[in-house]
């Protein structure tokens, strides 16, 4: 799974951020043990969320999944 198209909080909660000041990717290769007990698209994305802020250490804003 790929998490895609990644929008960064990098502000404290303004969306005018630039990903250029930071080294962060806006495409992620996600690793299926995360998403392997998810039931609901909730669970999914809340799991996504969660690794994505834990990995790099910023919130997401929004990202889409394929």
């Amino acid at each position: 799974m790929v998490a895609f198209e990644i929008k960064w909080d990098l502000k404290d909660d303004v969306y005018d951020y630039n990903i250029d000041e930071c080294d962060i990717p806006t495409r992620v290769e996600i690793p299926k043990y995360i998403t392997d007990d998810c039931v609901t698209e909730q669970e999914l994305c809340d799991a996504v969320a969660d690794y994505l802020s834990d990995t790099y250490g910023f919130c997401v804003i929004e990202f889409g999944l394929r």
